[in-house]
């Protein structure tokens, strides 16, 4: 298992991802569009992604993307999905983050907004509309994480089209437990 962030040479291997989502009934990652992947955007900037290899297949894949916020603000595990068959691999509940796969890809995440100069790294979840059969119970860990001070609720705000619930990562916090959850 390896991690990496995606090129337009992965654009097959994205497709491939795509459909075994579309088979789960995933929605928002059906689709290149859906995505949102190369420049099929509607967002502030150009999402970048990176992905979860297992024997040469995405076995799951999240993005990040400026965020529409003042400043420079990153929101972090944009559109992250992880196939079925793979998604209980990580079998505890770590202290910086859910037990997924992307948190082997938030870290590098961070990193990337750190180096193109990025204050604050957001993550979104839904109360509403839980369109992965996941966000419900991912809501609830980050309220967790709250009560933990690994990320700060700073409210609900509607995001495309979509009630949204912000929540920052506190960097140094997250970075300092971040050994816990590799």
């Amino acid at each position: 298992m390896f991690v990496r962030q995606l090129t337009d040479k992965d654009e097959a291997d994205i497709e491939i991802f795509c459909l075994k989502c579309k088979e789960a009934g995933y929605q928002n990652n059906q689709s290149l569009k859906d995505l949102k992947w190369g420049d099929i955007y509607d967002l502030p900037s150009k999402p970048e992604f990176w992905a979860v290899y297992e024997r040469n297949e995405i076995i799951s894949i999240a993005g990040c993307h400026k965020f529409q916020f003042e400043g420079k603000t990153l929101r972090c595990l944009f559109r992250a999905a992880s196939i079925p068959s793979y998604q209980h691999q990580s079998k505890s509940l770590s202290r910086n983050h859910i037990n997924s796969l992307s948190k082997l890809i938030l870290p590098l995440q961070i990193q990337y907004g750190l180096e193109n100069d990025y204050d604050d790294f957001i993550l979104t979840t839904n109360k509403s509309n839980d369109s992965s059969g996941k966000m419900l119970k991912t809501h609830r860990v980050y309220e967790y994480l709250a009560k933990n001070k690994i990320v700060e609720y700073l409210g609900d705000m509607e995001y495309y089209g979509t009630l949204q619930s912000i929540w920052k990562i506190t960097i140094e916090r997250y970075l300092n437990f971040s050994s816990d959850s590799i």
